[in-house]
């Protein structure tokens, strides 16, 4: 069973500069962001916290990682690298595109962007490292994708190709 505290430590080193772990900066679509968390991509951040989002801790990051992007069903899933791979593709390539992945990589033809039961099963027959590395591929995938709509994004390519490849 997979645990969203034994996923989030490898979403978090993914999202921030280990050199300045706390930095609050602005992201290429034009966001504040801290811990990853970015107020572009979750506007009710700006509501929630205002000016204060430079004063997120970690333990609040985290939370608010929980509460936006682990889904119960998350905890069902076999394997607790593929649990942490996921969450890793839900919180860089939001919620619905990375489950949509997750279908794909799992045999699904007609992804739904809903996580369920079928996508369950279909994830928990499959071998770890088999789906890692689909997974891997799907994330590949969606980074080339990004940078033929947005060619201005390139220049992120080696951050992401990286990402994207990195397993748990």
């Amino acid at each position: 069973m997979a645990r969203f505290q034994d996923a989030i430590d490898y979403v978090i080193a993914n999202e921030i500069d280990p050199g300045q772990p706390c930095k609050t900066t602005i992201d290429n679509d034009g966001g504040v962001v801290k811990f990853g968390l970015n107020t572009r991509s979750n506007p009710d951040l700006t509501y929630k916290y205002g000016d204060r989002l430079q004063r997120l801790t970690l333990e609040m990051a985290k939370a608010e990682y929980e509460l936006r992007y682990w889904l119960p069903i998350m905890e069902e899933l076999a394997s607790q690298r593929v649990a942490t791979k996921l969450l890793d593709m839900m919180v860089n390539q939001g919620r619905g595109d990375a489950i949509n992945h997750l279908q794909l990589a799992v045999g699904l033809i007609h992804p739904t962007a809903h996580f369920g039961p079928v996508t369950l099963q279909n994830a928990n027959k499959i071998y770890e490292n088999q789906l890692l590395d689909e997974l891997a591929e799907q994330a590949r995938l969606h980074y080339l994708e990004v940078e033929e709509h947005h060619p201005e994004w390139k220049k992120y390519d080696h951050v992401w190709m990286e990402r994207a490849k990195k397993l748990p």
